[in-house]
C-alpha cells in the first residue's frame, strides 16, 4: 500500500509540474545581428585599402554614412524585410466591374525599401559625385543592404543599369555621335532625373524585360517582340509580345529588346533578326491617361501602357520580389538605338546588373559568416562553445577566408568601373573590367551556393 501511494504521489507531481517543465524546458540562443559594417574588421580594413588616395573629407563622408547606414540594416531594416517575405505580391486582375485593371497589391515592407533606397542614395552615388571611388561606396553600402533588404535590392540592379545605359546615350547624343527624336531625349532626360533621385516622391524602379519564352543567351533568336513604328506623343513604336520572365513588374520603366517591323504579326520563322532597344513607361504616358475614360466618365486609375498582366510567378524564393508574365499589346515605346544594335546598345546595363549580382552574392556570404561566428560563440557541446573546438574553429576559419577573398574581388571591380565611370581607366583596366564583370557574376554565384549551404 506503501509503494502504490507513492507511485500515485509521483505521478500526481509529474502531471501538476508538467506545465512548469515546459516553461524551464531548453531554448537554444539564436546568433544575434548587430551593425554590420562596425563588427566586419575586413570590410573596414579593405574599404581603406581600396579608399587610398582618397580625399579625406571624401573618405570621412563615406565612413560615416556607412556606420549611420549598419545601424539600419540591423534594425528597421531586418523587421520590414520580414513584412516584405510575408506579406507576397498579389495581382488583382479584375475590379468588382469586370473592367481589366492589373492592379499590383504590395506588401508595406516592400514599399518602404522603395523610399529608403531613394533617400539613401543607393542607385544616385555614383552620379552624384564623380569620383573613381564612388563606385567602392556604392559596393561597400549594397552589401550591407542587400541580406536586409527582402530582395529589394534586384530592382536597384536594373534601376542602376538601366540609369548607366540612359546616361551613356544622352552623352552619346550630346556628343553628336547618336541622333534620338527630341522627343525621346526628353523621356531619357526625364526618367534619368527620376532613376537617381534621392526624392522618393520622384523616385522610379526599371525592368529589365529580356526573357521570353524561347529563352537562352541567343537573343536575336530568341527574342519574338516586335516594334512597329507609330509616332505619337508617346512613343516612336508600338510593341507586340510576350515577356516570359519580368522581375519588378511594379517598376515605373523598363529597357527591352524588339524587331521593327512593318507588320505585327510578322513570322519570325526562327531566323535572325536584328534587335533594337527601347524604353518603355510601364504607365500610359500622362498626356494619354485620360484619353481611355469609360462611357461613364469613370477614369481607369493607373492604366497601363499597352500591358496585360497574365499571372504573378510563384516561386520557391524571392517571393517578395514580384516576377510576371507579361503580354505588350499597342504598348507605346520609344526607339533609343539604332536600328539593329540594341544589344551592344544595351551592354552598359548587363555590366551594372552583373556588378550587382557579384555585390548580392558576396554580401550574403558576408551575413552567414557573421551569422555562424556569433552561433559558435552561444552554441555549447560537450561541454564548452563549439568556437573552441579546434575543428569547428578551422571551418570557420576557412568560410572567412574565402568570403574575404570574394569580397576583395568584387571591390576590385567596383574600382575598376569607378575609374571607368571617370574615364581615368586604362586600356588595361578597361579590358580587365570587362572579363571581371563576367567572371566574378559566374564565380560568386557558383560560391554563394556553396558556403551558404555549409553556412
Amino acid at each position: 500500500g506503501a509503494r502504490r501511494s507513492e507511485r500515485a504521489q509521483a505521478l500526481g507531481a509529474m502531471a501538476s509540474g508538467g506545465a512548469n517543465r515546459a516553461r524551464v524546458a531548453f531554448y537554444q540562443a539564436g546568433p544575434r545581428i548587430g551593425n554590420p559594417y562596425l563588427e566586419d574588421p575586413s570590410l573596414q580594413r579593405f574599404l581603406r585599402l581600396f579608399l587610398n588616395g582618397c580625399d579625406a573629407g571624401e573618405r570621412g563622408e563615406i565612413e560615416a554614412d556607412l556606420e549611420r547606414f549598419g545601424d539600419k540594416c540591423a534594425g528597421p531594416y531586418l523587421e520590414m524585410a520580414q513584412n516584405a517575405e510575408r506579406f507576397k505580391p498579389e495581382l488583382e486582375q479584375f475590379d468588382q466591374w469586370g473592367r481589366r485593371v492589373d492592379r499590383l497589391h504590395l506588401a508595406e515592407g516592400w514599399k518602404y525599401f522603395k523610399a529608403e533606397s531613394a533617400i539613401e542614395g543607393i542607385v544616385a552615388i555614383p552620379h552624384e559625385r564623380k569620383s573613381p571611388f564612388a563606385r567602392v561606396h556604392q559596393a561597400a553600402k549594397l552589401a550591407l543592404f542587400t541580406p536586409s533588404s527582402g530582395m529589394y535590392g534586384c530592382p536597384l540592379a536594373m534601376t542602376s543599369g538601366s540609369a548607366y545605359a540612359i546616361e551613356n546615350l544622352l552623352n552619346a547624343q550630346r556628343a553628336g555621335s547618336l541622333s534620338l527624336q527630341p522627343k525621346t531625349v526628353a523621356e531619357l532626360e526625364e526618367a534619368y532625373a527620376n532613376l537617381t533621385t534621392r526624392d522618393p516622391s520622384k523616385f522610379w524602379t526599371s525592368g529589365q524585360w529580356f526573357t521570353e519564352k524561347k529563352g537562352g543567351s541567343d537573343l536575336s533568336r530568341a527574342t519574338e517582340t516586335v516594334a512597329v513604328g507609330k509616332e505619337s506623343v508617346a512613343g516612336t513604336h508600338e510593341l507586340f509580345g510576350y515577356k516570359w520572365f519580368t522581375s519588378a513588374v511594379d517598376a515605373d520603366m523598363t529597357l527591352l529588346l524588339a524587331s521593327i517591323s512593318e507588320n505585327a504579326d510578322a513570322p519570325m520563322h526562327g531566323d535572325r533578326r536584328p534587335l533594337s532597344l527601347f524604353f518603355m513607361r510601364l504607365r500610359r504616358h500622362p498626356a494619354l491617361a485620360t484619353e481611355d475614360d469609360d462611357e461613364d466618365g469613370l477614369e481607369i486609375e493607373s492604366p497601363l501602357n499597352g500591358v496585360q498582366v497574365v499571372r504573378l510567378k510563384d516561386k520557391m524564393a524571392t517571393r517578395s520580389l514580384p516576377t510576371a508574365e507579361l503580354v505588350l499589346e499597342h504598348s507605346n515605346a520609344h526607339l533609343i538605338s539604332p536600328a539593329g544594335t540594341g544589344v551592344k546598345t544595351v551592354m552598359p546595363m548587363l555590366v551594372i546588373t552583373r556588378f550587382y549580382n557579384s555585390i548580392t552574392a558576396v554580401a550574403n556570404q558576408m551575413r552567414m559568416r557573421n551569422l555562424a561566428i556569433d552561433f559558435a560563440h552561444k552554441r555549447n557541446a560537450f561541454g564548452d562553445a563549439i568556437v573552441n573546438k579546434p575543428l569547428h574553429l578551422q571551418n570557420l576559419f576557412e568560410y572567412d577566408m574565402d568570403t574575404r577573398g570574394n569580397l576583395l574581388m568584387v571591390l576590385e571591380m567596383a574600382r575598376l568601373l569607378g575609374l571607368a565611370d571617370c574615364g581615368r581607366a586604362t586600356e588595361e583596366e578597361e579590358a580587365l573590367l570587362r572579363i571581371y564583370t563576367t567572371l566574378s557574376k559566374l564565380f560568386t554565384a557558383r560560391e554563394v551556393v556553396r558556403l551558404m549551404s555549409d553556412g
